[in-house]
């Protein structure tokens, strides 16, 4: 058994490096090979497979493999649910591969240097690992499904002939380096539950002209839009959303790194120069970073979002009419109760610098029956039941109206979800966090998640 052990390593070093003559010429009828207790190895056609009790992996595909490729959704009677490392490394002859839904991972370099121009993410996948799809000269499209919540290290490096990339709202993270070198890379898509973007995330995007940073994203890390040559325009829609190596002096201060946000490196001045400009709000952390690091800023104060509370009441008014009439010396009073229903909409509606609350009565003509509207429960700001991402705006919203001098509007019991006592963007990062896990089939309550934080 310690022979076949040393064999099923050595064997699998020669199929990582891609040079395994025998599987190249292998024959395409099935065969499988016990290695040891845990799996067996099953060739099929182009594949060889990792059968174990409960599933399969694929770990090999035979390298002059080329055209479009299939990857079967069985192995030896059991679901294929994992792409191991390296499978598709340097199989430059394949232009696409469609992946089985009864894959749940896709493992780190596992398309590294393939040929496939497009690639859908199956809906079980939860994490595109590390390098997975790293100089991918070819791929000029992407389908991620919604399961997907993080983007690896490096996951679409050195992707050249990708052009544009809509990242789903499930996506909560994405890593160091993940669309380095993306040079035709012009439209970016983020995901409105993003919180961090990693170190050089998008370094060198030369193609990029404009992006929109998401009002969940809390940390954009330094260097992530690094010698983009050709951004003009980036937005910051939460204004605590911290930049680079930003950090605090002795005086509460902030200060900078210049190269976070630059166009190129100017050898003359020695400085790195960005000709674009940074939206942001008035007194947020984009304007300090601008004003810090000598960059054009706007302020966005005349397009900050909405958000709009509609609560109707039901009311029941009881009218006593009295009518008199006399017959000869005798006085008849009667007394009619009518009942009639009012419904009062009142919609407030909440944005940084003010709150306008506008109330509308309205008496239909037929009586309707009273109704009370629930009130909304902790981190459910919009009342509609669900916990999620527009809930962490709406938590972002007042936030940053209670930075700037506003009244909160608010109530703490629903908005302060971790029970600090304010109402902050660690709050938005809570709920985004919930969100993600109940997108991927969490069951636990709001409380009973944050138990587990």
């Amino acid at each position: 058994m310690r022979i076949r052990k040393f064999l099923a390593a050595a064997l699998s070093v020669f199929v990582i490096g891609g040079a395994l003559p025998a599987m190249q010429t292998a024959s395409p009828t099935s065969t499988a090979v016990a290695y040891d207790d845990e799996y067996t190895t099953l060739e099929v056609g182009d594949f060889i497979f990792y059968v174990y009790d409960d599933h399969a992996e694929l770990n090999y595909v035979e390298y002059n493999a080329s055209g479009p490729i299939t990857v079967p959704a069985y192995a030896g009677g059991v679901s294929v649910t994992v792409i191991r490392s390296f499978s598709f490394k340097g199989r430059k002859n394949i232009t696409s591969v469609t992946l089985p839904e009864s894959i749940t991972d896709i493992s780190i370099l596992a398309f590294y240097q393939c040929g496939l121009t497009s690639i859908n993410i199956p809906d079980k996948v939860t994490k595109i690992s590390e390098s997975a799809f790293d100089s991918c000269d070819n791929l000029t499209s992407i389908t991620i499904s919604d399961s997907v919540t993080s983007i690896g290290k490096l996951a679409f490096s050195n992707c050249k002939s990708l052009e544009s990339i809509t990242i789903p709202d499930s996506v909560t993270e994405i890593g160091n380096q993940a669309f380095f070198k993306c040079e035709n890379l012009a439209t970016v898509e983020l995901s409105n539950s993003l919180l961090t973007i990693g170190t050089w995330a998008f370094d060198s995007c030369g193609s990029l002209g404009s992006i929109v940073i998401p009002a969940s994203v809390t940390r954009v890390h330094s260097a992530a839009f690094h010698n983009c040559t050709n951004l003009k325009s980036i937005t910051f829609l939460n204004p605590q959303c911290e930049i680079g190596l930003a950090q605090k002096n002795s005086y509460g201060e902030y200060y900078f790194i210049r190269d976070d946000i630059c166009n190129y490196y100017d050898e003359e001045s020695g400085h790195y120069i960005y000709d674009g400009v940074i939206r942001g709000y008035k007194g947020s952390i984009a304007e300090k970073y601008a004003i810090n690091c000598n960059r054009n800023f706007e302020a966005i104060d005349d397009e900050i979002p909405l958000t709009t509370t509609t609560t109707v009441v039901t009311t029941t008014t009881n009218t006593t009419t009295t009518v008199s009439s006399t017959a000869a010396a005798d006085t008849t009073t009667s007394s009619v109760n009518t009942t009639s229903n009012t419904d009062v909409t009142v919609s407030t509606t909440n944005d940084q610098n003010n709150t306008t609350t506008t109330v509308t009565t309205t008496v239909p003509t037929v009586t309707t029956p009273s109704t009370d509207t629930p009130s909304p429960s902790c981190g459910d700001l919009d009342g509609d039941g669900i916990i999620d991402s527009s809930d962490a705006s709406a938590v972002l919203v007042e936030y940053a109206a209670i930075q700037t001098g506003s009244a909160p509007t608010v109530d703490k019991s629903v908005g302060d979800v971790n029970g600090d006592g304010f109402i902050d963007s660690s709050d938005a990062s809570d709920i985004l966090q919930y969100y993600s896990f109940t997108q991927t089939g969490g069951t636990a309550t709001l409380t009973e998640f944050l138990e587990t934080l």
